[in-house]
């Protein structure tokens, strides 16, 4: 038999989630705690890598609202076995160094979660099904993410909210969402210059201004 990492006759435990750049900031299981929504009690194995930090969680849980919102240090978050399921209201708001984010188990996305991320590449939400976006107050739920590329929701069904959801993100050319149906709410596409491959649903109504 091949030799293992045990504890007490029990398989070493391995982190199972990653975040970039924020450990200046975010050092202890009990920081982290507050901004994830669980207690401290929940979170294994924390450790500081950099000013990167990784830990164990084995439960689902939401990132809730404005969790990391205004952050401009954070540049990676990697939830590497899919417990997070959903993102409350602006909880990457404003990250602007974010390159990365990755939940493979996410479901939904409140409005503004990704405003003004202007860093990050690409998205690929392989269960996401809904997305929420308001333009009260000039919002969007992806708006402003001036570097992105291309955006990947094979179960997306709705999009809902007032609009402007991707308005302002000039350099993606790649949208994909074939089970998206209903309505595409106003400006939600306003500013994509670049957009060549467009792929929904049965669409049945378009907002003022949706690819302006």
């Amino acid at each position: 038999m091949g030799l293992r990492k045990t504890i007490f006759g029990r398989v070493k435990s391995k982190p199972n989630t990653f975040i970039g750049g924020i450990a200046e900031t975010i050092n202890t299981p009990a920081l982290l705690a507050t901004k994830i929504g669980v207690s401290a009690s929940q979170i294994k194995n924390f450790k500081v890598v950099g000013n990167d930090i990784q830990f164990k969680i084995n439960i689902i849980y939401q990132i809730p609202s404005n969790a990391f919102n205004g952050n401009t240090n954070i540049t990676y978050f990697n939830d590497s076995e899919g417990y997070v399921k959903s993102l409350g209201t602006r909880s990457f708001y404003n990250c602007t160094s974010l390159l990365d984010f990755t939940a493979d188990s996410l479901e939904s996305i409140a409005d503004s979660a990704f405003y003004n991320c202007k860093s990050i590449t690409s998205y690929s939400f392989p269960k996401v099904t809904a997305i929420d976006s308001q333009s009260i107050g000039a919002l969007g739920t992806f708006r402003n993410n001036t570097s992105l590329l291309s955006f990947h929701a094979p179960l997306l069904t709705s999009i809902t909210g007032t609009g402007r959801c991707f308005e302002g993100a000039s350099k993606m050319t790649a949208f994909y969402a074939p089970n998206l149906a209903g309505s595409i709410a106003l400006a939600s596409f306003s500013g994509c210059a670049a957009l060549n491959e467009f792929t929904v649903g049965p669409i049945t109504s378009i907002g003022g201004g949706c690819f302006s």
